[in-house]
């Protein structure tokens, strides 16, 4: 299998929970798909980010990720965007700016926050206080379709600092397959619960990317981010007009 699958370990917790690890024969490198124990690289002000399992994606699930589903998810996963939804990829909302990537994407973040390149193709937009990070993760020739991807991430990462999944299903982004997956942790140090949501699809030319954001669990307002990330989204030739 192309892709395969690698766990990142800090003191002994997950960090960012699971990384995605291509082998040398589809290019290499180490894509997380998920949330970091440590704070995103970006001004020295930001206090450390989430140690979460992820996925690059990151109570304990156990065996095969569709076990570990929970059988009545919390209120707050009613909050995660449809399976069916398509943005346009046209919208950015007041309090937000239009960021260009050279890796050939654009996407709104709030406005102020800074670009963190992590390599290997992750690339964060973070503010200057708070967790709170916007993750692309972009994985060239994927052999796998995104909802199988998340089922191996979930499997890999699970089982650390309270993982729950609220909700894990295929999709259409765009026009093209797809899977979202929403999830809860709890913070190491300060117990907070902390929520991701995790957007991936495969474009045409078989490059998977992954549209994550991660922050403090508060309510609607946490997917505020994710829900302008997606609606503004383009990649490829488009993100360049």
């Amino acid at each position: 299998m192309g892709v395969g699958l690698a766990v990142c370990v800090l003191g002994g917790a997950v960090a960012g929970g699971v990384l995605l690890s291509q082998s040398k024969k589809d290019g290499g490198g180490q894509h997380t798909l998920g949330v970091d124990d440590e704070s995103p690289a970006a001004p020295a002000p930001l206090p450390a980010a989430p140690d979460a399992p992820s996925p690059s994606a990151s109570a304990s699930p156990s065996g095969s990720p569709s076990a570990s589903a929970p059988a009545s998810p919390s209120p707050s996963a009613s909050a995660s965007p449809s399976a069916s939804a398509s943005p346009s990829g046209e919208t950015v909302p007041a309090g937000y700016e239009k960021m260009t990537a050279p890796e050939g994407f654009a996407v709104a973040v709030p406005t102020g926050w800074r670009r963190d390149d992590k390599g290997s193709g992750q690339i964060d937009y973070v503010g200057g206080t708070g967790p709170e990070h916007l993750r692309i993760g972009i994985v060239h020739d994927t052999k796998q379709a995104p909802y199988e991807h998340f089922q191996e991430l979930e499997k890999a990462g699970a089982g650390q600092n309270g993982y729950r999944r609220l909700s894990m299903e295929r999709n259409t982004f765009q026009g093209r397959p797809g899977a979202l997956w929403e999830w809860t942790w709890t913070e190491k140090g300060t117990g907070r619960t902390m929520h991701a949501y995790n957007q991936a699809y495969v474009d045409a030319s078989g490059t998977e990317y992954a549209i994550m954001f991660a922050g403090r669990d508060e309510g609607d307002a946490t997917r505020k981010p994710f829900d302008a990330a997606l609606g503004s989204w383009q990649a490829g030739p488009r993100a360049s007009g």
